[in-house]
């Protein structure tokens, strides 16, 4: 059962990585890799580390595609990721960033099985064998983890090898060994390279360790805390060699003081706009400054930039709202209503059994190797309110919730199986059928999946919503009544959450699709945000749509306002966006969608001008050409 639900998820994140089109984030970490490949630097996008990138594009590399350099920059603080991955889109054949996009993903995969794996063995260790099967499932059918570990962004990977570096730090405390030793800190190193949220382990792993052995002190004799105090300071020694392996000792050993930093944190100053342009060190000229930084330069400078974009803040969503700055319950909600219903149901079980009843629990030290993880990641970055946007980043804390819920599949294996017990386990097995269920009636968009919630959870702008999206037929089929239903969540999603959430760019293939097999929607015009250009594709877009009538839009008498009549295709995050320009697109129903990113619109005369009219704009004439430059507006 566990090699077949392993084998499941590996089919389920295969064939998404076929089909989805490279997101936003995809195009800037495929370049990266190239580009340390090829000349063994690590100052592209080091505001991750660079070990799922490197794996990722480690075949691509033996099939020699093309590279442009030309936007390439040295100074630390600039993100030419983002220009240099176009422009290896816009170099290559279209055919063949396919193949190298589907080759990079497919070589993530083992990092997302090997997560399954350690999910489910600590899962049993803990709680039995059905527990683990019961943690499996749920981590082979998580949208999120299916959504993101089809991908070669580090979130999933950070997931897996962080869960693997808490295992083998039980491993160790359960029996300390040499050869433990050795293993935790080679798996805590290899975590570290994934994503920088993991350093939080480091300060974890102490605490944790005097947590499990001062109620023993009494019994553990001088000679035992020194050699555990050993251990501990070869695992995270051992951690830091690997580190600086995984970045070929770029810039190791470089004195802090000669840094150049651009955060409040690093520098010293009051603000952002005080720092000069070429930066500052609030420890240089210290004895501080003095001292040798045992990691390698660009990670230091990685960390550096990371903390920059979280200190200027950055536009973010939530519940309908736009803000300058983030919120500390931003990813609590996003839990809410990212993760399925059925799990949550599993969850509040979990508590219940933990509180009421007896058996379900293990020991206290065990319960706290997987919760401890899980309330200091989430506490973590709830805590970076500089801007709340992707709600991935709490994807390394969700597998130690995961385990801990499966502690209710504890039922099956309790004996005698009474009435009580019979109804638990009833109760557990609906839940995580639905929970299975609700994520792979969206699959294989599960980068854009909202559960039920989504769809009956009240915001506070529902009413700037003018009518519900919906996708029933006019006859109202049974068919088309449960497809609706089942994607209810995803419709409302974007009342909720934008960005990464639900539109990263990962539907332009979809429209392709769409495109070529509707030839009566010409001309279309686009507004498409993903990472991949959109005059790569196969679409001919006409250019973007019309603005809607917005004074600081409209330049001059002749810009065309909308809604006009024609054929339109627009990115989710187009139609919310900050600035309103294409918010009227609300007030007409989507003829069809590419997924559940990309809205199609077939605009008539007649619903043009009904629209023009609520919006308080000049009608369409019946003889009007689109040639014609008259924004109809007074």
């Amino acid at each position: 059962m566990v090699l077949g639900l392993l084998l499941v998820f590996a089919v389920l994140l295969a064939w998404i990585d076929w089909v989805d089109s490279p997101n936003r984030t995809e195009t800037a970490h495929m370049v990266a890799g190239l580009y340390a490949w090829h000349t063994y630097r690590f100052d592209v996008f080091h505001a991750n580390p660079p070990l799922v990138r490197a794996v990722a594009t480690a075949p691509i590399v033996l099939c020699c595609p093309k590279c442009d350099w030309e936007s390439y920059s040295c100074r630390p603080h600039e993100r030419c990721e983002w220009a240099l991955g176009s422009a290896f889109i816009c170099t290559n054949d279209a055919k063949n960033v396919r193949w190298f996009f589907t080759l990079a993903r497919w070589m993530c995969i083992p990092f997302a099985l090997c997560g399954g794996y350690i999910c489910h063995r600590l899962a049993r260790e803990l709680y039995g064998e059905a527990s683990g099967l019961c943690a499996l499932a749920l981590w082979c059918f998580s949208p999120t983890l299916l959504g993101w570990g089809a991908t070669i962004c580090p979130d999933v990977p950070a997931a897996a090898l962080g869960l693997a570096a808490m295992y083998a730090l039980r491993q160790w405390l359960r029996e300390p060994r040499w050869d433990r030793v050795l293993l935790a800190g080679v798996i805590l190193g290899l975590a570290e390279l994934t994503k920088f949220t993991l350093l939080v382990f480091y300060p974890l792993l102490p605490a944790f360790w005097l947590l499990c052995r001062l109620p023993e002190r009494r019994q553990i004799r001088k000679r035992q805390w020194f050699s555990e105090v050993v251990h501990i300071s070869v695992i995270v020694a051992l951690s830091v060699l690997v580190i600086n392996v995984g970045y070929g000792f770029e810039g190791s050993f470089q004195r802090l003081g000669n840094y150049q930093f651009r955060t409040t944190m690093l520098t010293g100053y009051d603000s952002l706009d005080d720092i000069p342009s070429e930066g500052a060190n609030r420890f240089a000229g210290t004895w501080v400054g003095m001292l040798p930084v045992p990691l390698p330069a660009n990670m230091v400078q990685g960390i550096d930039t990371q903390r920059y974009d979280f200190e200027r803040g950055l536009p973010s969503y939530l519940r309908g709202k736009w803000a300058d700055h983030g919120w500390w319950h931003y990813y609590l909600y996003a839990l809410l209503i990212k993760v399925p219903l059925g799990t949550w149901a599993l969850v509040v079980m979990a508590i219940g059994a933990t509180i009421f009843a007896r058996g379900y629990s293990a020991s206290w030290r065990d319960e706290m190797i997987v919760l401890a993880p899980f309330v200091v990641l989430l506490v973590f970055v709830s805590s970076q309110t500089g801007f709340s946007v992707h709600s991935r980043y709490v994807i390394p804390a969700m597998p130690f919730l995961f385990i801990w819920t499966s502690k209710v599949a504890r039922v099956f294996e309790m004996r005698p199986f009474t009435q009580k017990r019979m109804a638990m386990a009833a109760m557990v097995i609906l839940a995580l059928a639905w929970s299975v269920g609700s994520s792979l009636a969206v699959y294989p968009h599960s980068l854009s999946y909202f559960s039920e919630l989504a769809a009956v959870l009240p915001t506070p702008a529902d009413s700037s919503y003018p009518k519900p999206f919906s996708t029933s037929d006019e006859n109202h089929s049974v068919l088309s009544t449960i497809k609706s239903a089942l994607s209810a969540g995803p419709r409302n999603g974007p009342h909720h959450l934008l960005d990464s959430n639900i539109d990263w760019g990962q539907d332009l293939f979809y429209l392709e699709d769409w495109y070529e097999s509707h030839p009566e929607a010409r001309p279309i015009q686009v507004a498409y945000l993903g990472g991949y250009p959109l005059g790569q594709s196969k679409i001919k877009s006409a250019g973007s749509p019309p603005i809607g009538l917005d004074r600081e839009q409209i330049n001059d008498k002749t810009t065309p306002v909308g809604p006009l009549p024609g054929w339109y295709a627009l990115s989710v995050n187009a139609i919310y966006s900050r600035s309103q320009q294409y918010r009227y697109f609300l007030h007409f129903q989507p003829v069809a969608t590419a997924g559940y990113s990309i809205y199609i619109y077939h605009i008539t005369l007649d619903e043009a001008n009904q629209v023009r009219k609520e919006l308080g704009l000049l009608e369409v004439p019946k003889d009007w050409l689109p040639s014609e430059k008259i924004a109809f507006a007074e």
